[in-house]
């Protein structure tokens, strides 16, 4: 062995010992290499100025809807009563929405005919409701057509059902219990009532969110006839009722407006489409004298009226109603203001145009640009994330 060759060897082996000390060192300093996190499901998005709220199917996204407004993690976080209708039936769970307002105060669930689908019975459960103190503390209300058993289900969580169902299960014929029932809890019925056509329910759709959130009567009657129910429920009205049908002339027929002025005062809001039939509803109002002078004097106020920046909207597309009608409920207890329809993959022009040119806040009004808000209701399917970047950009502060 050559002299030097130890010497090399041994200087190897203090370099390896030193590279060994240094590796954790080494290793410890370089960056952390983390994957990075998956991008928020687009069902849950959230922008500055929207939210989403979406259930899997109309039972999950009618207890999603409930539980924003009631989340009962305190009493008085709890609904007075829930009311229970079929996700199957449009004309029939429209009817129900007027049940939604004071002293009632109820979101809407949804059951099948003969069935209680298990994610409504563990709303049921967290729930607990009040109870109407002007109805012998009644829980739950099942409207129109649902089998005995789904009742029986329904009390043995605890709760006290009244059935609202009318001499038939025409739709007419429910809407007039209802209206029955709200006459005889508030000892009146209201003289403003919303006219909605069987032909036309889209067109009807945005006055659910006023009805919601005003004490406002509900009739139905079809393009070219006024059913015998619907006669008999505006004669009830003292002095006469003040008329609002919602449609065109194609929905609800002149000769049937005509008709309609025996019972009182009658005014068409009537666009051309159920898009643009929602901006005209949002923008109107009619206000006045309904009875008494001096003297008992009880006005009438129908109607949103908005006409400038700084209000709440609820988007829904009318091709799924079952998830738009609860939605309702955001106009009684949530953010205050009108449902505008919207299509799964635009915003119709009438929207584009009212939210662009009416209601959209300028940076001079901080207030207009704290309020202007909007909930999207339904998944990706119902209104995509193109429509709501749209609607977060129209809501949004005009100007760089």
């Amino acid at each position: 062995m050559k002299r030097g060759m130890p010497i090399a060897l041994g200087l190897l082996a203090f370099l390896g010992l030193v590279s060994a000390l240094l590796a954790p060192l080494v290793v410890a300093s370089a960056p952390a290499q983390t994957p990075a996190p998956p991008p928020l499901a687009a069902d849950q998005l959230v922008t500055g100025n929207t939210y989403r709220v979406a259930g899997r199917d109309p039972y999950e996204t009618a207890v999603a809807i409930a539980q924003m407004i009631y989340p009962a993690n305190r009493e008085a976080d709890q609904p007075t009563a829930v009311i229970l209708v079929r996700p199957d039936d449009e004309a029939s769970l429209f009817a129900a929405v007027p049940m939604i307002h004071h002293p009632i105060d109820a979101p809407i669930l949804f059951v099948d005919a003969d069935r209680l689908p298990p994610v409504t019975a563990a709303a049921l459960e967290r729930f607990k409701p009040h109870g109407n103190a002007f109805d012998r503390k009644v829980t739950a209300y099942a409207m129109g057509a649902i089998d005995d058993a789904v009742i029986r289900d329904v009390e043995q969580l605890g709760y006290a059902v009244r059935r609202i169902r009318g001499p038939t299960d025409s739709p007419a014929d429910l809407a007039r219990a209802v209206d029955d029932y709200r006459g005889e809890i508030h000892a009146l019925h209201p003289p403003t009532v919303v006219v909605a056509s069987l032909d036309g329910l889209d067109d009807a759709l945005p006055a659910l969110a006023f009805i919601a959130h005003m004490p406002t009567g509900y009739v139905y009657v079809t393009r070219d006839t006024i059913p015998s129910t619907t006669r008999a429920e505006l004669k009830e009205r003292f002095m006469g009722a003040y008329l609002y049908l919602m449609g065109p002339s194609s929905v609800i027929s002149d000769q049937v407006a005509a008709d309609l002025g025996q019972y009182g005062h009658v005014v068409r809001l009537g666009a051309p489409d159920p898009y643009a039939e929602s901006v005209l509803f949002a923008g109107f109002r009619d206000s006045g004298q309904w009875l008494g002078w001096w003297i008992g004097r009880t006005p009438r106020d129908f109607g949103w009226g908005i006409a400038e920046p700084g209000h709440n909207f609820t988007f829904v597309n009318p091709a799924d109603w079952p998830e738009a009608a609860p939605a309702a409920i955001f106009s009684h207890r949530g953010e205050h203001g009108p449902m505008l329809l919207v299509q799964a993959d635009q915003v119709p022009a009438p929207v584009a145009r009212y939210l662009t040119q009416t209601v959209k806040p300028s940076r001079g009004a901080v207030d207009d640009q704290l309020f202007n808000h909007g909930q999207i209701i339904g998944t990706t399917r119902a209104i995509d994330e193109a429509v709501q970047a749209e609607l977060d950009a129209d809501l949004s502060v005009a100007g760089p």
